[in-house]
């Protein structure tokens, strides 16, 4: 196993690049298969088959993504239209932002569109040409910065100058939404994007009181809470709805419905010059 270390966080597209620098060194023909590592997925059986049939429209020079079959009107989401059929999936329409209620709704009733998982697959040297034509300034920084790159045992360090300089754009933007030649493949393998502490709680075992747990905790008169400890005991009393995170170095204490708040209180730490906005001690 190879690890590549990104030295600043540029999002997807620049780490993607990446990767298919790297892939192409070891297979000039290699096939990328790009996961998030946020993501939940309970039918490995689905998965794979899927897997399968995005691989075969990879070889034949298509990008792909993966499209959750949209079991509710969700707003947390961005949507794929799908086209005409291809294969074993279909030719990608368009991609749209997230919707508000009513348009999400109508997107699950026309049964055309389907969740974007963020989910792809394709041949390296298609996704770096594709890159090229519709992002030249990312596939720029980040072939400077892997040629630079250094190498420590299982760790590769793209250069962090070079790396810096890249312009931050998701996948999503840079190259899917413009490319020619996107196709999508459905996907039902019981799949759910672990993005905030409260879609953690969704998928996690609850006891009776339909907590979530982990580490010494203790509930009373408590529901529908999520408490993770990691080094105290940690009790609750008298709370519905709520997340507490436990650390060294730090605890989070939210309402559930607010945990993805959280991203506001990381900007401050940083803005404040707090090291917690990068790096826990344990």
């Amino acid at each position: 196993i190879r690890l590549i270390l990104e030295p600043v966080g540029r999002n997807t597209a620049p780490a993607i690049s990446l990767a298919a620098l790297a892939a192409q060194e070891v297979d000039p023909e290699a096939t990328l298969l790009v996961l998030p590592s946020d993501h939940v997925i309970t039918k490995l059986a689905a998965l794979h088959s899927g897997i399968r049939a995005a691989t075969e429209l990879a070889t034949g020079g298509h990008l792909v993504t993966f499209g959750i079959e949209a079991a509710a009107p969700e707003t947390g989401y961005g949507y794929i239209e799908r086209a005409e059929a291809i294969q074993s999936g279909y030719h990608v329409a368009r991609f749209v932002e997230k919707p508000d209620l009513e348009q999400a709704q109508k997107y699950v009733d026309s049964g055309q569109y389907y969740w974007n998982s963020g989910m792809f697959v394709f041949q390296s040297q298609q996704f770096l040409t594709a890159l090229k034509m519709h992002a030249p300034l990312i596939a720029q920084f980040t072939e400077a910065a892997w040629q630079d790159r250094r190498v420590d045992q299982s760790f590769i360090r793209p250069n962090p100058k070079a790396f810096e300089d890249c312009p931050g754009e998701s996948v999503d933007y840079a190259v899917m939404e413009v490319a020619k030649g996107v196709a999508v493949v459905p996907l039902s393998a019981g799949w759910s994007d672990i993005g905030s502490w409260q879609s953690l709680w969704t998928v996690r075992d609850k006891d009776s009181d339909l907590n979530v747990s982990k580490g010494d905790v203790i509930f009373e008169n408590t529901s529908n809470s999520l408490v993770f400890a990691e080094n105290r005991l940690v009790t609750v009393v008298g709370l519905e709805e709520v997340v507490v995170v436990e650390t060294a170095d730090a605890v989070l204490v939210a309402a559930a419905s607010q945990s993805q708040q959280v991203k506001v209180l990381v900007d401050r730490l940083q803005d404040s010059g707090r090291a917690e906005h990068l790096l826990h001690r344990r």
